[in-house]
This record gives C-alpha cells, structure tokens and sequence, in this order.
C-alpha cells in the first residue's frame, strides 16, 4: 500500500507532537516494507521553516522575559526568581538547534525509507490550476499536485492513503472525489491510519 505524507508528519516525529507514536509505527511500517511511504520532497524543507518561523517568535518571548527579569533582578525579595527565569531564558535560546538537530535526523531517516516525490515543472504548472480551483495556499497546491500527479502515474487499482492533519484544506469534497477517484483514501489521523492499514482482511471495506 503507497502512504502519502507531508511535512506534519516530519515535525510530529522529530519534535514529537500529537501522536507521535502512531507517525513512528508508520515509520516502522515502511522500514519494513509493509507499507510504502510516499513524500515531496517539498515538504522535507517546509519542517526547518517552521521551526525557525516558531523560533524567532520565542526569541521575542525570551527578549520580553529578559527585560522583566533585569527589572525583577533590582529588587531584593525577587532576585531568586530573576535567577530561576534566567535560567529557563537560557533553555529556551537552545531549543532552536536541539529541534533543527532533530528535524534533520528525520529527514535523513525519511531519505532512506521513503519514495521522494520529485518537484518538477509538470507539479507547478498543476499547483498553479489547484491554487484557485481548491482554494489553496501555494505549499499545499504543490503537496497536492505532487500526489496527485504520482498517483495518476502509478495507475494502480490498489489503495492509497493520503495522510494530513490539514484539515481545513485537503478535506474539501472536491479534493476528496479527486483523490477517491484515483483510488487514495484522506485520513487525518496516524493513529486512525495505523489501525486501518493493520485492520483484519475481512474489514477491508470499513473505514
């Protein structure tokens, strides 16, 4: 069975978010090649964005925190506390590296277990059609378009998943008919997407 992801399922594993588990069971999966995972490689970059993007807006955090704390620090009865959130100032300027680090170890895991989706100039081209027809922002036509397209080359009457916790976007019924007529189910949870693929042969029809 081909399983198509995207980068939330990159940061729920390198920063272990939400079901986090289920998403390394699906790793696992494809590591032993009960399933194939499927990814654009688009979205192998979207992840080290995200996290600079969360990143500089900690940092205002931590200059706001640094502020009150030297104004804290002036005052006798709240120098111990000054002192305590200096301390936690100080771990929060390090978890940019720690989850860029962690990011990246899931990248090159993906790398090696994964069918990376190439981004060529057939996936704009139908991104910039999707864009508008589905409502879309321009990452998600690409993530979109790049299944898509993959799926229309595979020509297989097997089934597909297509997993995203974009809810909002790819569980508009225009998208659904499309992928449900190229035989590629959206699911939007991996816990719910390890218990389908692991369903016994006589629910093959459930959802």
């Amino acid at each position: 069975m081909n399983v198509y992801v995207e980068s939330g399922f990159v940061l729920t594993l390198a920063l272990q978010q939400d079901d986090h588990q289920a998403a390394e069971q699906l790793l696992q999966l494809a590591r032993q090649r009960r399933i194939t995972l499927k990814i654009p490689t688009f979205s192998l970059s979207e992840p080290f964005a995200t996290v600079h993007y969360r990143a500089n807006n900690r940092h205002r955090l931590i200059d706001e925190l640094r502020k009150e704390i030297r104004e804290l620090g002036r005052t006798q009865p709240h120098v111990s506390m000054a002192g305590a959130l200096g301390q936690y100032t100080i771990q929060m300027a390090q978890v940019l590296q720690t989850q860029l680090d962690a990011v990246e170890a899931i990248v090159l895991d993906l790398g090696q277990n994964c069918d990376l989706l190439q981004l060529d100039a057939g996936v704009l081209a139908r991104a910039s059609s999707y864009r508008p027809a589905y409502n879309l922002q321009p990452q998600d036509a690409i993530i979109l378009a790049t299944i898509i397209i993959d799926l229309e080359r595979a020509q297989t009457s097997g089934e597909s998943l297509f997993i995203s916790q974009n809810v909002k976007d790819f569980e508009n019924p225009p998208i659904q008919e499309t992928l449900q007529h190229l035989h590629c189910k959206y699911l939007a949870d991996f816990a719910n997407v390890v218990r389908y693929i692991e369903r016994p042969p006589g629910e093959a029809n459930r959802p």
